[in-house]
């Protein structure tokens, strides 16, 4: 990677396999549109990041905040009902350089928690 983006698929696929993600290249080649969307799944969340070659940075995280199931009967049928709620949160960026890809990559757990909410963040500190 370089001091400013480059769209380079092949080593932004790379870096997303390398953390778990089940990477999406189809449109990775489509030129000044080009993105590559990754999915991975932990526990009860999901995360969907997409970037793009405009330097776009997209990370969605869904999670289950609650869940409950019952029984009941229709007509005769016996049957199970399963309500989920959940929580989406995005994080949107456009990256100044191919190293920051990585980093936001890694910060993602610590930005959203296993619940989909946001964590409070340190304000950085100042020189």
């Amino acid at each position: 990677m370089s001091a400013r983006f480059v769209w380079d698929p092949t080593a932004l696929a790379e870096i997303l396999r390398q953390r778990g993600y089940d990477v999406d290249v189809a449109d990775a080649w489509l030129g000044e549109g080009g993105s590559i969307a990754a999915r991975r799944e932990r526990s009860d969340r999901a995360q969907l990041v997409v970037v793009d070659a405009g330097a776009r940075f997209k990370a969605e995280t869904t999670a289950i905040v609650a869940d409950s199931s019952w029984r009941a009967e229709i007509a005769g049928v016996e049957i199970r009902v399963v309500e989920t709620e959940q929580r989406t949160t995005t994080v949107t960026a456009s990256l100044p350089n191919g190293e920051a890809f990585g980093t936001l990559l890694d910060a993602l757990d610590q930005i959203v928690g296993s619940r989909g909410e946001l964590l409070p963040q340190q304000p950085e500190p100042r020189s």
